[in-house]
């Protein structure tokens, strides 16, 4: 797979049974696994799932609004 930055990786892709932040849980999420490439994170096969999302900076937290 290609990232962001222009690069290359061999990365296995899984299907998560549940994927929970904070109080919210989203059914069978897309992921993709490849070493050494920090920090993970949390994408659109996850964030799709909701209405809208947003992050409020002064609390540090991302929002989630009503899952479709």
């Amino acid at each position: 797979m290609q990232l962001a930055n222009g690069s290359s990786v061999v990365a296995r892709i899984y299907n998560l049974r549940r994927v929970k932040v904070g109080d919210r849980e989203v059914a069978n999420v897309m992921t993709a696994v490849y070493p050494g490439h920090d920090p993970r994170l949390l994408g659109q096969s996850f964030l799709k799932r909701f209405k809208s999302w947003s992050i409020d900076n002064a609390h540090r937290q991302l929002v989630l609004t009503d899952q479709r």
